[in-house]
């Protein structure tokens, strides 16, 4: 699965932290979350959603690719 990450808040600092160097989740075989929206099977939100940042976040969403029906 490749995650798709929103950041809203201060947590999503914490978020940030995972993929930085000096942590460096890669070598623990962890996939860090990449903002490539067309390859993304699941969404990551950091923080709380408001109704202000609601229709951003629904454009992210809507630009993610469908489930694949199996």
């Amino acid at each position: 699965m490749w995650p798709m990450t929103f950041g809203l808040a201060c947590c999503a600092v914490e978020m940030m932290h995972a993929g930085a160097a000096r942590i460096d989740l890669d070598r623990f075989g962890v996939v860090l979350p990449r903002a490539a929206r067309a390859s993304s099977d699941v969404m990551i939100v950091a923080g709380t959603l408001v109704n202000k940042m609601a229709p951003a976040l629904r454009k992210v969403y809507d630009q993610m690719p469908e489930p694949a029906s199996g």
